[in-house]
């Protein structure tokens, strides 16, 4: 993942690599999760960010590494 700027707007860039299995059907159902989830996870960050359960509060930003 990379935050990059295009502009005045900051993204995430992110870039995954998922073996699929060998098998057609069964690679076919791998993609087919694969874009549901990623729909989910789209949906919950961009527009609605506490809709994934346990992810509404975020103690770590704004605390400092010892």
């Amino acid at each position: 993942m990379t935050r990059t700027r295009a502009a005045d707007v900051e993204y995430a860039e992110v870039v995954i690599r998922i073996p699929l299995h060998r098998n057609d059907n069964t690679a076919r159902r791998q993609l087919a999760i694969l874009v549901r989830l990623l729909g989910d996870l789209l949906d919950a960050v961009v527009i609605r960010p506490r809709s994934l359960p346990g992810h509404g509060e975020r103690p770590a930003i704004g605390r400092r590494a010892a």
